[in-house]
């Protein structure tokens, strides 16, 4: 067992996090996962929970080739600071909004000196934001291992920000191509379609529930996978949206009225030169 081969993954007993785990179960790897803490998330211990129960799941599976080591839990508060990849990651979110987290893993793999660690990232159907920062600051290129294939920063084809931020991580084959939906029929296909409620992936649950609100739920919402959702949060949901439909259509309605002024003003400066010339 100890030539198995070692494959890192950021955990968070996420939707998409979990179907990776899940799909390298029926691998002779050995999944060492990773645990960014943050003491101030609502979600911690519900999502502490999923992995738990999801790993005991598998583990207790007899068609299980895998090896699951126990979970390594970092405190960002124990993570030291780094100013380089701080400074890359705000350049970066200044085009593509990033999560906050991905600054820690950064610099987390960079104070432990690990490269390769996986991040969960599906598909998204309307563009995700990661992969709309790879899309527009460089590119990715594909690396096979045996069984095992995923994508990698391309850094002689990627600006360096996107190498700083993202340089040291995997992003797993088929997950980066497949859509939460049809993530839902392959954890079916795996054998593995009741873990899919064991998941956790909201940030700011209402009395043990999906809030429907915060960025994630918004995210699966958009997914079509509200079965996730119970009727209250929901309703949340669709409340939250329309009121940010009305926001972005007077956003966009002030746009055009300052739009129509700075013409206006244009206009009027060239008719005062105008008469001006006209004048002289």
């Amino acid at each position: 067992m100890s030539s198995m081969p070692i494959v890192r993954i950021f955990w968070s007993g996420g939707f998409d996090s979990s179907f990776r785990v899940v799909q390298l179960s029926k691998h002779n790897v050995t999944i060492q996962p990773y645990y960014i803490c943050d003491d101030l998330r609502k979600s911690k211990q519900r999502e502490l929970q999923a992995i738990a129960s999801i790993t005991e799941d598998i583990k207790n599976n007899p068609e299980t080739n895998c090896t699951i080591l126990p979970l390594i839990k970092k405190r960002v508060e124990d993570i030291p600071p780094d100013k380089e990849i701080l400074e890359a990651y705000a350049r970066l979110t200044k085009k593509v909004h990033l999560a906050l987290q991905y600054y820690w893993f950064a610099s987390f793999c960079k104070a432990e000196n690990i490269f390769g660690v996986e991040l969960g990232i599906e598909k998204e159907e309307h563009g995700g934001n990661v992969t709309h920062c790879i899309e527009i600051f460089g590119k990715i290129t594909t690396i096979k291992e045996g069984n095992i294939s995923y994508y990698i920063v391309d850094s002689a084809e990627s600006q360096r920000d996107l190498s700083l931020v993202f340089g040291r991580f995997r992003f797993p084959i088929p997950l980066f191509d497949t859509t939460k939906k049809q993530l839902v029929e392959l954890y079916k296909e795996y054998g593995y379609g009741h873990l899919i409620d064991k998941t956790w992936f909201c940030q700011s649950p209402m009395n043990g529930e999906p809030c429907g609100t915060c960025s994630p739920c918004r995210l699966t919402a958009r997914a079509g996978m509200q079965f996730r959702f119970s009727d209250k949060a929901l309703e949340r949901y669709e409340k939250h949206h329309r009121r940010g439909e009305l926001w972005r259509r007077i956003k966009s309605q002030l746009t055009f009225l300052l739009i129509k002024i700075r013409l206006v003003n244009v206009v009027r400066r060239i008719l005062v030169i105008l008469r001006q010339t006209q004048s002289q």
